[in-house]
């Protein structure tokens, strides 16, 4: 048997324990479930305070590779609050990046590793101006971005 206390570690095998908490330190998803907070009343981000009423949307929208994980994050703060049915939106994500959610569509803007504009990216903004649009004043609208310059 191997007494892993005792046991030496490898250089390796710690550089790699470190960038993986590195790696996750930065989810989006788990970033945004820390971030915010919400009840039947409102929605919490930091210090703002976002007032629902009871015909409130939620309105989200947004565009970037970490877009995927920041949706999952903002439906999973929903689904706890009892507010998931109130929610709809459209973020546009890298195609590898596209996945099943509960209420949010992901859609594959662009191929991975492609940062230039294409038709699909253009089609997923009149998606999301659509949106924007039909927003009523008592809707809440959450935008997430994300990407480099």
């Amino acid at each position: 048997m191997t007494d892993s206390v005792n046991t030496p570690s490898r250089p390796i095998d710690d550089a790699l324990a470190i960038w993986q908490q590195g790696v996750d330190s930065v989810d989006s998803e788990q970033l945004v479930r820390g971030a915010l907070k919400a009840d039947s009343s409102s929605i919490v981000i930091g210090d703002q305070i976002l007032s629902l009423n009871s015909d409130s949307r939620i309105i989200v929208i947004g565009g970037g590779k970490a877009g995927a994980g920041m949706a999952s994050g903002i439906e999973a703060v929903m689904k706890d609050a009892g507010l998931l049915d109130r929610v709809d939106g459209w973020i546009n994500v890298p195609e590898d990046c596209v996945r099943p959610l509960q209420r949010l569509h992901l859609h594959g803007a662009r191929p991975a590793g492609v940062n230039e504009p294409t038709q699909a990216g253009v089609g997923g903004t009149s998606e999301i101006l659509r949106l924007i649009d039909k927003a009523r004043d008592t809707d809440v609208c959450l935008c997430l971005i994300s990407g480099g310059g």
